[in-house]
């Protein structure tokens, strides 16, 4: 989300902004276990393993490469994603930006684009079942889904830019723009307001709020009673088309945006 102009000088304000913490980005799992899943019945339960769960090259491709395994599987008729530990999602990895060239930080946001748009014409049901906080572009990946299920009593759905001092770019924003109710615009966007789980679902951001015990069941039934509404099981192309009829604004925007703040 970040693209540094200038030279050193905005390289050196956005440092400013972010705690630069190459240790913590080296110390990361091994891809391999960065993104896992299982099958349960006819959905798939792909759970998000890595801390934070920020958006670096190495999870982007262990999650792309996970949803390949889901999509290869004829039988699966909804995915649920979910995570470990107490974060699903704070987004992109903002302290690794300030230690790279902008463009490799071009690469990965196009990388992150292309992630969104995935998931949101993933040819099937999809919930994320978010246990724990979800700012920023976790934020948006959450909403890249069908559906939403929060725990209660612990984490917050956010898009904070505000507070980062960043401005939106127009993806960003029309991605969020499609899957927002209108009037939480302000409040959620503009101002970066900070929902519990039982205000996001009063504002109808997510569906349903439940005990962390049981957010992936929760999200398991709601998927599964969106798959029972078809009589005999719907055919995954037209679903993905449909998708991207529903949303070709947003994606039209996302494929041929630029995923950047073009101003610190």
């Amino acid at each position: 989300q970040v693209l540094l102009h200038g030279g050193d000088h905005d390289r050196n304000l956005f440092k400013a902004h972010v705690k630069v913490s190459e240790r913590k980005y080296r110390s990361m799992s091994s891809p391999s276990s960065l993104v896992t899943w299982r099958k349960e019945g006819h959905t798939a339960i792909v759970t998000l393993c890595n801390g934070e769960n920020r958006l670096t090259p190495e999870f982007l491709s262990s999650f792309n490469t996970i949803l390949d395994s889901v999509e290869s599987d004829d039988s699966i008729r909804a995915m649920v994603t979910t995570n470990q530990g107490k974060i699903y999602s704070n987004g992109l990895p903002l302290e690794l930006f300030s230690t790279i060239s902008n463009e490799e930080i071009m690469q990965i946001c196009q990388q992150v684009t292309r992630l969104l748009q995935r998931i949101l014409t993933f040819p099937m049901v999809t919930v994320a079942a978010i246990s724990g906080h979800a700012f920023a572009a976790g934020a948006l990946l959450a909403m890249s889904h069908d559906y939403r299920v929060m725990r209660t009593g612990r984490g917050w759905f956010c898009m904070p830019e505000i507070k980062l001092k960043l401005n939106f770019t127009m993806d960003l924003l029309e991605l969020a723009k499609a899957k927002l109710p209108p009037d939480q615009y302000i409040n959620c966007i503009q101002y970066g307001k900070r929902y519990t789980a039982e205000e996001a679902k009063r504002v109808g951001i997510i569906q349903e709020c439940c005990e962390a015990e049981k957010i992936v069941q929760s999200a398991v039934e709601l998927a599964n009673g969106v798959v029972s509404w078809q009589q005999e099981a719907y055919d995954r192309s037209v679903l993905s088309k449909i998708k991207e009829d529903l949303y070709h604004d947003t994606i039209k925007v996302l494929l041929n945006g630029r995923m950047y703040y073009s101003k610190l």
